[in-house]
């Protein structure tokens, strides 16, 4: 094993780990649980923010006297 990475094992039979691989898979695995943690924190943020930005396009929707917009191919015009 001096190579640093497990040696691969027969079929059914566990991999043997020394210390220090042991201890390099939970500091890995520990990392990515914190990379992963934070994406999904950001993935929340994001969401909330397009749930409000839909719910504020529903509330102009509804304002019979709010100004609508339709999409020409060149930019966006008032109505």
């Amino acid at each position: 094993m001096s190579s640093g990475q497990p040696q691969p094992s027969q079929q059914g039979e566990p991999i043997r780990l020394t210390p220090e691989q042991l201890e390099r898979f939970r500091q890995q695995t520990a990392e990515e649980i914190e990379q992963l943690s934070d994406l999904l924190r950001q993935l929340r943020v994001a969401n909330n923010k397009f749930v409000d930005s839909k719910h504020s396009v529903e509330l102009m929707g509804k304002d019979k006297e709010g100004v609508r917009f339709f999409r020409s191919s060149s930019s966006i015009q008032q109505q």
